[in-house]
């Protein structure tokens, strides 16, 4: 297929456009369904959020810990093989 060949994009005739009537009773359903749900409480949310920094801060931590004794560790190989092999 050429890319200058365009194919045009036409509705099936069994596609209808959906009613008012369909459309306010998916919006009724909606709203109903809102109604449902159980909201987090405001204490449980900065709980969980205080819980989120902190790991995440602890993460970052250990990460750059790693980090660190990693390249102390290769800067002591460095500094051996210099001295062994000149």
């Amino acid at each position: 297929m050429n890319i200058s060949q365009k194919r045009e994009v036409t509705s099936s005739p069994t596609m209808k456009a959906p009613s008012a009537k369909k459309a306010a009773q998916f919006l009724e359903n909606v709203k109903s369904e809102f109604f449902k749900i159980q909201w987090t409480e405001d204490q449980d949310v900065k709980v969980y959020a205080k819980i989120v920094l902190i790991s995440t801060f602890l993460l970052g931590m250990g990460i750059y810990l790693a980090d660190v004794l990693i390249q102390k560790a290769l800067f002591v190989v460095d500094v051996l093989f210099k001295l062994l092999f000149g």
